[in-house]
């Protein structure tokens, strides 16, 4: 797929291209080396969050100020919540690969390397349905079952991401193994170099955005059940029952949202049907590594960070317990 028609900038050929020139090349260099979705977001994030005068800003007066500049702005849009750490990380990372673009092309660009979150945080902040809301919205989804409903419930008890519960079909579920197995994901793309109005995104199936996303899910028993009498044709979608229609991932947060509301329970994410999932499987002693492989985590670190927290009190029973395997009474503290 042709992106742009750039050439390749020669400190000879053009000793001051502009740091949006820059950008266009990187970004058609990229392109035959990542999946069509990847690059589309690249090409997203530098059309959205690199402002015009900066484009046009030759790359060699580009200072760390402007790139930090940058992304304040980003982080902070006008009328809106900040944005994630995740979706800041996407941006440094993009605004980065640039300017390294141009130093390994013989050009001068200022190094700048990304920082740390917002007030140093490396975690990130989950706020799962607690057991009482998840009892409470299974209730209502069985009460009230159809392709959509199966849909959540499936999220629940195996946490597939919002794109890949979109994207599965009832070829990938296996009755007899007790399993599904998950192999593409379904989104919204920008069309690179695209023009204005209609053809400027599409709906695009793919790989997963990783390998190991690439995985077997088990199901459990009652699950299956509650699927059999939805069973359609290996080609058809889960949620639509049919090989040629799709529900796209912004419209399916939308009918969970309708359904939360219908549930009488506070509005959340869809991917806190993920959350919900992992901290539901920590909390019964699943191990990290096969709750890494569940959820399709690229390194078993991610799992770690995102959902292994100990609570104080569990620390305190651990330091306990090493005092008493090696013989130490609790010293009698009394006044």
């Amino acid at each position: 797929m042709q992106i742009l028609s750039a050439q390749p900038l020669q400190r000879n050929d053009r000793p001051s291209p502009t740091l949006g020139q820059i950008a266009d090349e990187w970004l058609e260099s990229m392109s035959s080396g990542v999946k069509f979705s990847t690059l589309s977001a690249y090409s997203a994030i530098a059309a959205k969050y690199i402002p015009e005068e900066l484009r046009s800003k030759p790359v060699s007066r580009v200072t760390a100020s402007d790139i930090r500049q940058l992304l304040r702005a980003a982080e902070h849009p006008p009328g809106r919540a900040e944005l994630s750490l995740s979706r800041m990380h996407s941006i440094s990372t993009v605004i980065c690969s640039i300017l390294d673009y141009a130093r390994g092309n013989g050009l001068s660009a200022v190094v700048y390397r990304q920082e740390r979150g917002r007030s140093g945080a490396a975690r990130h902040e989950i706020d799962p349905l607690t057991l009482s809301e998840q009892e409470r919205l299974e209730k209502w989804l069985l009460a009230n079952m159809d392709e959509s409903t199966l849909g959540v419930l499936i999220c629940l008890y195996t946490g597939l991401r919002l794109g890949e519960i979109c994207a599965i079909k009832w070829g990938d579920v296996s009755f007899a193994d007790s399993a599904l197995r998950v192999r593409r994901t379904v989104q919204r793309v920008s069309i690179p170099g695209g023009g204005g109005g209609e053809g400027r995104t599409r709906l695009m199936f793919d790989t997963p955005k990783s390998r190991s996303a690439n995985r077997f899910v088990p199901l459990p028993a009652f699950l299956l059940d509650v699927m059999r009498p939805f069973r359609g044709d290996d080609a058809a979608l889960i949620l639509t029952g049919s090989a040629e229609r799709c529900i796209e991932p912004r419209t399916y947060q939308n009918r969970f949202h309708s359904m939360l509301r219908a549930a009488g329970l506070r509005q959340v994410n869809f991917h806190t049907l993920r959350h919900t999932f992992a901290t539901s499987c920590i909390s019964l002693g699943c191990d990290t590594k096969t709750l890494s492989e569940i959820l399709g985590h690229a390194d078993v670190g991610v799992t770690l960070n995102i959902y292994v927290h100990p609570s104080v009190p569990a620390k305190r029973e651990l330091v306990e317990r090493l005092s008493g395997r090696s013989g130490h009474a609790t010293p009698d503290c009394g006044a």
